[in-house]
């Protein structure tokens, strides 16, 4: 009895799995924003609001120093680490923890000081329409990673085979491991902006495009908010730029690919 494309030989099978696992990424992106739920529309005018829909908790955390930095109320003493001077000042509650720090302020401290602000940040746009529900989230990431399931249990299908047929399964084994990473990534990416805040963010970019090229000292946060410290290249700032880019590849774009990095939940992928 015939065992369709499970009888072929190595070659061709590898051939045929390379294009399907082509295919599988692909369909990995285009299910989940055709299947992005539209959500309700608004404005966001909150800078931290703002930063968490262009990239998520990193953003936010580089929105929020970019602020400090342009008020001085924090400086940057050497390559990476800062120093507070303006202890007892911020304008909020996440501004006076950042604040609060003792020397010496590494990255990491800020980003622990952070931690507590970044979900309600989050609830707060999920309440307002702009972020996908908890079940919304789940059921694109279920569509986004069900063709890496199909594919992997097509070629583990073909490795049972190969295996009790004594017929060479390494280069196999290789792109089954690869199916496997590629579909905890995208698992682990997506999106969680509905389309209301894509529109909101886009909104928000058009009215600032000034910002891109020249953000005054009480813009800086906004600017970064928007488009990531690439705004401060050639500033007074560049070393908090080059300390960010270094350690999280921040290139000033937000949109889908990280926020963003998908961390903080996650602004940035789709």
């Amino acid at each position: 009895m015939s065992l369709g494309p499970f009888d072929m030989t190595g070659g061709p099978f590898l051939i045929l799995y390379g294009v399907l696992f082509v295919a599988t990424i692909i369909a990995g992106f285009v299910i989940p924003r055709a299947m992005r739920p539209d959500g309700r529309p608004g404005r966001v005018t909150d800078e931290d609001q703002i930063a968490w829909l262009a990239g998520g908790k990193a953003r936010f955390g580089d929105a929020l120093v970019a602020r400090l930095l342009a008020a001085r109320d924090l400086v940057m003493t050497g390559k990476d680490h800062f120093s507070v001077h303006g202890r007892g000042g911020g304008a909020t509650a996440a501004e006076k923890s950042v604040l609060a720090l003792y020397p010496p302020v590494r990255w990491r401290d800020i980003e622990q000081a952070l931690k507590p602000y970044v979900e309600p940040i989050a609830r707060k746009l999920a309440k307002a329409g702009l972020l996908v529900t908890d079940g919304e989230h789940a059921n694109l990431r279920f569509y986004a990673v069900l063709p890496y399931l199909m594919l992997f249990v097509f070629g583990a299908t073909k490795w049972v085979i190969g295996d009790l047929r004594d017929r060479p399964i390494g280069f196999l084994s290789v792109l089954l491991i690869a199916t496997f990473v590629f579909g905890i990534i995208r698992f682990f990416t997506i999106d969680r902006r509905a389309r209301s805040g894509l529109d909101a963010l886009e909104n928000a970019k058009l009215q600032a495009q000034r910002l891109k090229a020249a953000p005054t000292a009480p813009e800086m946060g906004l600017a970064v908010a928007l488009f990531g410290t690439v705004v401060l290249v050639g500033s007074g700032f560049d070393d908090f730029h080059k300390l960010r880019n270094a350690s999280s590849g921040d290139s000033g774009s937000g949109g889908d690919g990280d926020g963003g990095g998908c961390s903080g939940g996650c602004g940035g992928c789709s």
